[in-house]
């Protein structure tokens, strides 16, 4: 299966829901799918970071709430958006260490809430 499509199921996102998230058109997405054409180096090194922050998320996260938490500005991230800064290099590891921090809070709060 396309990598482009299967980061778009694991948000269940449509076509042009992932379009939008991305920053390109539906019939760019549509092509990528339908193996007409493939990413510029540039976005595929962006879809690659975004593939593996969805991955770490979703062993806390729903797809829906994944999505609303990598597009709201983050304090943390000097008021990005987790999305955004899949558009640098330089980002990705403040990047990382964000996602690491909301899975060992999450992972902190579910182990209270079972114990209490």
């Amino acid at each position: 299966m396309d990598n482009t499509k299967l980061l778009r199921e694991k948000l269940e996102l449509t076509q042009e829901g992932f379009a939008r998230l991305i920053g390109v058109s539906l019939r760019t997405v549509s092509r990528w799918e339908q193996g007409v054409s493939k990413p510029d180096t540039h976005l595929k090194e962006r879809l690659d970071s975004l593939h593996n922050l969805v991955d770490r998320l979703k062993t806390i996260l729903e797809p829906r709430e994944i999505t609303r938490l990598i597009t709201t500005p983050q304090t943390e991230l000097k008021g990005y958006a987790p999305i955004e800064l899949t558009n640098s290099a330089f980002a990705v590891e403040s990047l990382r260490t964000w996602v690491e921090q909301e899975c060992s809070a999450k992972s902190r709060a579910l182990t209270q809430t079972s114990q209490g």
